[in-house]
């Protein structure tokens, strides 16, 4: 059993809540007071479905962000043109090698992508090529996004309307990702005047889309006085390679799913 549904069977005995492991572990049935709720991929039976898409889509997502003024990553379009092809008014890879030039230095990835998958660095059209072949074998459509240079991430846990918990990512030497199962630490945040700040901006993006719990985050560019910028909200909520890193915050993490479950049952 892994470590995100250890903490829910554990949530559901303290709290008298019957508990199915249910299509290989992938979905988790839930049930109390003769209502059933479900846990299905890491996303709880609690947000609006148009705020979980928005937050699985990350085209959408920075629209909606960028639309409010809320600084957040650019991120750019692009269809595969054998699942999309009505939807396309010219050559995709032409447009993609465009915006390659604008910025230099670009991050293509799914654009319903999640844990780091498929996430690629292309400075040359050879190696944005590539790219967009892998993306497109399984995937309708990619995103690319303009490298930003920065050194830490962070990461808030949004729970209801309150930043609950937030942590920070510092990528490895030789490495450009932030993401925990590519080698990054994580750390604690202590200076109290950025920690609320880095909380502000990430609860100003959940609340514009709408959604209930969600895990946002957050780029530290660098200089650049020192702003922030979201990078991408998600609805799929784990913090297994985070306890992993720091198994001292089980019973603080245990805390923001068993308030995620009590929103489920209201």
């Amino acid at each position: 059993m892994d470590t995100f549904t250890s903490l829910i069977t554990e949530i559901c005995a303290e709290e008298g809540i019957g508990c199915k492991i249910l299509s290989y572990g992938w979905l988790i049935e839930l049930s109390r007071s003769g209502q059933t709720r479900h846990i299905i991929g890491r996303h709880f039976d609690v947000n609006p479905a148009a705020a979980d898409r928005i937050a699985c889509d990350k085209y959408a997502c920075y629209t909606v962000l960028n639309s409010a003024g809320i600084p957040a990553f650019e991120h750019a379009l692009f269809f595969n043109p054998l699942r999309r092809a009505h939807l396309i008014r010219g050559g995709e890879f032409e447009r993609a090698e465009s915006f390659l030039r604008q910025h230099k230095k670009i991050v293509v990835k799914p654009n319903a992508g999640w844990q780091g998958r498929d996430v690629f660095l292309c400075g040359t059209s050879k190696e944005l090529e590539n790219a967009l072949c892998v993306i497109f074998q399984s995937e309708p459509d990619a995103c690319l996004c303009p490298f930003y240079e920065y050194e830490y991430e962070y990461r808030v846990f949004y729970v209801d309307g309150i930043c609950r918990f937030a942590y920070g990512k510092a990528r490895p030497p030789h490495e450009w990702r932030h993401n925990l199962s590519n080698g990054a630490s994580a750390f604690e945040i202590t200076d109290e005047a950025l920690r609320g700040r880095v909380e502000a901006l990430a609860a100003r993006a959940a609340r514009q889309i709408g959604i209930a719990f969600a895990t946002v985050d957050i780029a530290r560019l660098n200089g650049d006085n020192d702003s922030l910028s979201v990078v991408e909200i998600n609805s799929g909520i784990t913090a297994n390679k985070f306890l992993e890193q720091k198994p001292g915050y089980w019973r603080q993490i245990k805390k923001i799913y068993s308030e995620a479950i009590g929103r489920m049952f209201l």
